[in-house]
């Protein structure tokens, strides 16, 4: 996608949600809804009022106008263009945008009702999204049902204005959900804070946060909004925790992986992809800088030590079988100047491999201990956690 075109887009959005809490104004009444052929440009009216007060000749270039600047318009949002006092309400559905025309502003439940008519139309005529304005039998059954589609719809209520001049919102602007039956009111829990809600949606998406799941909670009932809210400040947390552990990884080779992980940050959805990610990076690091014992089993190493020729060396008497197992696994390891792997008991190294014809014989020279395999600057510690954070100390 063309970067430049993201950055206008997400301007826009800007300014559209910050828009949405704006001083309280009288709502419009519907005069007109429109369909249009975004191709041939073949439009049909119905009046929605029984004496439309709006001037046809001036609407329709203002519907024209707004689809001819705006080749990009997606399917599922709703945009607002203003003429005047006039406000037009357009949504695009495939190859037809429908639209809605008010006498004065348009108010939050003017959104979620224009969505709904959109919705019932799209079920009631599948055939609109691949309509090219040149099948009459559309306009004919359009004007003939439409009115019944629609039916008739209680005046809206007073609210703030929700978007700002030929202003595309990100989906229809949020309504304050209604109680569900039997709960009038919302009397077993409060109906959320819709201007609290906007306010984080705002905060969110202009950090950079994806907030799609909320505008679609903002079209059903109040319980599913808050448990929207709820799921998606959660998910932001154990998000920043992840990012946390993200810093573990830095300076160990890992800066491009991290940095795809890290970029899961702005959506809670990607909370499991990130999660498993991050571990399966930190086993990853763990393989390139951890020594791994040859034998971690304690069975198979008792029956190794037991199986040596010669028995322990004589600097291993007396250390009963089990603890002598105990300190094993728990030693020191090291890496000799041939590549074995060692270990570190009772003063000495010793090695670790049992499949080896010298497993646990005493070794001197040269021995490369795990925390200097690891790139200058970074401590054992930050190794540890990232095991931890693996799965398990496998590869301490």
């Amino acid at each position: 996608m063309d970067p430049e075109f993201t950055r206008r887009t997400k301007a826009i959005v800007d300014d559209a949600l910050g828009g949405l809490a704006g001083p309280p104004a009288p709502a419009g009444r519907p005069q007109y809804f429109f369909v249009v052929s975004r191709g041939t440009r073949f439009i049909i009216n119905v009046a929605l009022a029984p004496e439309p007060s709006l001037d046809l000749d001036e609407l329709l270039p203002a519907i024209y106008d707004f689809i001819e600047a705006r080749s990009l318009l997606e399917d599922g949002n709703i945009y607002l263009t203003r003429l005047g006092d006039v406000s037009i309400l357009i949504e695009p559905s495939g190859s037809a945008v429908l639209a809605k025309a008010f006498d004065g502003p348009v108010v939050r439940a003017h959104y979620k009702e224009f969505h709904r008519n959109v919705r019932e139309i799209e079920k009631e005529f599948p055939e609109l999204g691949g309509w090219d304005g040149r099948q009459r039998s559309l306009p004919d059954r359009f004007r003939e049902r439409l009115q019944s589609v629609l039916g008739p719809r209680p005046p809206a209520v007073a609210a703030p204005p929700s978007a700002a001049d030929a202003t595309p919102a990100p989906g229809p602007a949020p309504v304050a959900p209604a109680a569900p039956a039997g709960k009038p009111g919302g009397a077993d829990r409060p109906e959320p804070d819709v201007q609290d809600c906007e306010r984080k949606m705002r905060e969110w998406y202009r950090s950079g946060l994806r907030i799609d799941r909320l505008k679609e909670a903002l079209h059903k009932d109040w319980a599913t909004l808050v448990r929207a809210f709820d799921e998606y400040e959660t998910g932001l947390a154990e998000l920043e925790r992840l990012e946390a552990e993200l810093e573990h990884l830095e300076g160990l080779g890992f800066d491009d992986e991290a940095a795809r992980l890290r970029a899961l940050r702005n959506d809670p959805a990607n909370l499991g992809q990130m999660e498993s990610g991050l571990r399966a990076l930190a086993r990853r690091v763990g393989e390139k800088y951890t020594i791994r014992l040859p034998v971690p089993d304690r069975r198979r190493l008792a029956e190794s030590i037991r199986s040596l020729p010669l028995g322990i060396p004589s600097t291993l008497w007396g250390i009963p079988l089990e603890r002598l197992i105990d300190e094993f696994l728990a030693a020191d390891r090291g890496v000799a100047s041939d590549g074995s792997v060692v270990v570190w008991l009772r003063g000495g190294w010793y090695r670790a491999d049992p499949a080896s014809p010298e497993f646990l014989e005493q070794i001197s020279g040269l021995v490369r201990t795990q925390p200097e395999m690891l790139p200058a600057g970074i401590e054992a510690e930050r190794l540890r956690k990232l095991m931890d954070l693996a799965g398990g100390p496998e590869g301490r």
